[in-house]
């Protein structure tokens, strides 16, 4: 459900959100807005890789496209006894990526 995702998201400061995609590729749900756009993501590298059996992947640095920040995505396979019902990824902002480093100067 749309509070679980929004709940889940809150709980890690360092995702900017959470997306799901369903088998087929098609978006199904997200932590930004209560309606997903209509994305199909079916041709993603990622979605490609988990699909065909791998847990999960580090996305490309890519373009959000409701708030045109950058961010990179760790995508995860949704499994059930082994059939692949879709993903998650959760949306990385690329400048949590360099806070750690900023704390080590």
């Amino acid at each position: 459900a749309w509070g679980d995702l929004v709940a889940l998201d809150a709980m890690a400061h360092e995702i900017g959100a959470l997306w799901v995609a369903d088998a087929t590729g098609r978006m199904v749900a997200t932590s930004i807005r209560r309606d997903p756009p209509p994305l199909d993501i079916s041709a993603d590298e990622c979605f490609i890789a988990v699909a065909g059996g791998a847990q999960e992947r580090l996305a490309r640095l890519d373009v959000a496209p409701d708030t045109g920040a950058w961010n990179f995505g760790w995508v995860r396979a949704l499994r059930n006894g082994g059939t692949f019902l879709g993903m998650v990824h959760a949306a990385v902002p690329a400048e949590q990526m360099g806070r750690p480093m900023d704390r080590l100067s």
